[in-house]
């Protein structure tokens, strides 16, 4: 079983809460099954842990908890079981590119209207001609919460064309229009 602790996260420390958090992810275990056939190729992972994420509250470590709407406190992130799921298929038949990949994040609490579950998805599509690869791409993240004030979601649209113009190098110009759809508080 692995582990990883990270004493500074920078993802949540300077963008979620804007001070030192602490994050640990033990007793990870996964796998992968990869079905591969000529121009097919489908993947599964799975893979799931225990969470530890703390605060530092005048110097102490705390274990973070989250308040709902009302103000009633939740179960502490500490010790607190998660679970990933992803499926991907990918197509490249003569020239027809076809990528996707689609996610699923889940970690209960115990108040079931806490839980945590986030869906991602992936979907492109592209087309060979000659030494360039033009490609259309739709990306979706949703963050499903009952409780909390804010929701994340967002999406991006992105058109891409790539130019092989070596046999080891290539060049890559890229469009992504992002739009936000996150609410609350």
């Amino acid at each position: 079983l692995g582990s990883e602790t990270d004493d500074d996260n920078a993802l949540l420390s300077d963008v979620y809460y804007l001070r030192r958090i602490e994050e640990t992810w033990k007793d990870m275990l996964g796998g992968y099954l990869d079905l591969s056939y000529d121009w097919f190729n489908m993947r599964a992972v799975y893979m799931r842990n225990r969470l530890d994420r703390y605060d530092f509250p005048g110097g102490v470590k705390t274990p973070i908890n989250y308040s709902s709407d009302d103000g009633t406190i939740s179960s502490p992130t500490e010790d607190r079981l998660q679970h990933f799921f992803g499926l991907s298929f990918n197509v490249d038949y003569s020239d027809l590119l076809v990528r996707s990949e689609f996610n699923w994040f889940y970690r209960p609490y115990d108040r079931p209207s806490e839980d945590n579950v986030y869906k991602i998805m992936l979907l492109g599509v592209g087309y060979r001609i000659g030494d360039f690869t033009p490609m259309l791409t739709y990306t979706k993240f949703t963050e499903d919460k009952a409780v909390y004030t804010f929701v994340e979601e967002h999406s991006t649209r992105i058109a891409s064309l790539r130019w092989d113009f070596a046999d080891s190098a290539a060049l890559k110009l890229q469009y992504e229009d992002f739009k936000d759809d996150s609410f609350g508080d």
